[in-house]
């Protein structure tokens, strides 16, 4: 199944049979159990679910903003492009001022109105 956007995919997992279960009360009354594969979810959990119902409702109240994330820029590459994936605007620091210079520059940028730190 091909889907549009990545936020389609939560709640619409595969669906799979559980043929193993040894209870026997379970086959004799022709019941099916089904599994929920939320491990196929894009974040790989079943807190998918529950992250995009919140961003919804505060897209619908417009209390949520796009994300700006400030880190060094030796981070690993997979980090920035999983960000990114999310959506995230990436802004590289120093590599030398570690984690400290990335939080002094979005400190920074709060002071001047350019967003909100998050703890």
């Amino acid at each position: 199944m091909t889907y549009r956007t990545i936020d389609a995919v939560i709640g619409n997992t595969s669906l799979v049979e559980l043929v193993r279960l040894p209870d026997e009360t379970i086959r004799a009354r022709n019941n099916v159990i089904l599994g929920k594969l939320e491990g196929n979810s894009p974040a790989g959990s079943v807190k998918d679910r529950a992250a995009l119902s919140m961003i919804r409702w505060a897209e619908r109240r417009a209390r949520i903003r796009p994300v700006v994330l400030l880190m060094p820029e030796d981070i690993s590459e997979k980090r920035r492009r999983s960000m990114a994936a999310y959506g995230a605007e990436i802004i590289l620091t120093p590599a030398k001022g570690g984690m400290e210079c990335a939080r002094d520059m979005a400190a920074q940028m709060e002071q001047e109105g350019g967003g909100i730190v998050l703890d």
